[in-house]
């Protein structure tokens, strides 16, 4: 049950922002133009900094994390190609959103 709880804490917040999302666009309150100049904001400034705020002052050391850098740098040599395969039949534009 605590696993549920832990779960349901961290997806909870981010589905509950899905659903306002939705429904302040259904109502008319959010236009298509600004979920696009949102979504470029959170990708390309607050998340890069917040993933560099957290790298910087996480409490690790290099040689603990090895077996865990191997096991990512692995993961995402095989991953890409493959779902750069499987998007191969999608459009243009959506074949970076897909990978």
């Amino acid at each position: 049950m605590e696993t549920f709880a832990f779960a349901l804490s961290v997806t909870g917040p981010i589905f509950l922002t899905l659903i306002i999302g939705y429904w302040l666009m259904r109502i008319g309150l959010l236009r298509e133009a600004f979920v696009d100049d949102a979504s470029k904001l959170v990708f390309m400034i607050t998340l890069p900094v917040l993933l560099f705020i957290n790298i910087f002052t996480a409490d690790a050391e290099l040689g603990e994390e090895l077996p865990l850098l191997a096991a990512g740098l692995l993961g995402t040599v095989i991953t890409i190609p493959l779902a750069w395969l499987a998007a191969r039949p999608l459009a243009r534009g959506d074949r970076s959103a897909f990978i």
